[in-house]
């Protein structure tokens, strides 16, 4: 295990960040770790002090993980880290292919497409249903 590795682990999730995060406390996260943490308190995961929900992206974080990869450095979880970056890009794709395939349909075909997802969508955390979900509760009122 490479010590510089180590140092760049979130302290939440124990793993490389792949949306690496500064919060008010000065410490790396993993952007959603933090996130969902400020949710629950507004304290620092580390010092249990009161913090505020401001982040700024530690775009160093991910060239130095970077740097240690292409200078050949052995650990597994920069391998891991690699792999779970190169998924989360191809999902990002995914949902921008999406996202262009929608512009070009008519509002008709949307909206047929959408209560087809519905109707077939079996899971509680799925955005898209929610935010329908939401939407339509509001107007009801």
């Amino acid at each position: 295990m490479n010590p510089t590795v180590t140092e760049l682990l979130c302290p939440i999730t124990l793993e490389l960040p792949i949306d690496p995060v500064i919060a008010e406390d000065g410490m790396v996260y993993e952007r959603k770790a933090v996130e969902d943490q400020l949710q629950l308190r507004k304290k620092s995961p580390m010092t249990n002090l009161p913090m505020g929900d401001q982040l700024l992206v530690a775009k160093h974080v991910t060239n130095i993980m970077q740097s240690l990869l292409e200078s050949g450095v052995n650990d597994d979880r920069l391998i891991a880290w690699q792999k779970a970056k190169k998924l989360k890009e191809l999902k990002e794709m995914e949902v921008q292919k999406r996202r262009e395939k929608l512009k070009q349909m008519d509002p008709a075909q949307v909206k047929q497409l959408l209560l087809d997802h519905i109707r077939r969508c079996k899971s509680d955390k799925c955005l898209c249903c929610m935010k329908l979900k939401k939407r339509a509760t509001s107007r009801r009122r």
